[in-house]
């Protein structure tokens, strides 16, 4: 089985005193190799983190 780790990190925007109107940001960081992938809303955040892992992002394989 192929395993990838990332760090995800979630915070709002704090221009907005309004929490129904909260503009959401994230970024995941690969922690094998520290790169990062910026995000503007959850819906880019969940597509990716549904994708297969991108090349060099794939960590060693675990045997069950």
């Amino acid at each position: 089985m192929q395993y990838t780790s990332y760090l995800v990190r979630l915070w709002r925007d704090s221009e907005t005193k309004r929490p129904e109107t909260a503009v959401y940001r994230a970024e995941v960081e690969h922690i094998q190799t520290g790169q990062r992938h910026h995000f503007h809303t959850p819906t880019d955040l969940y597509a990716f983190l549904h994708q297969p892992p991108a090349a060099g992002e794939q960590n060693e394989t675990i045997n069950d």
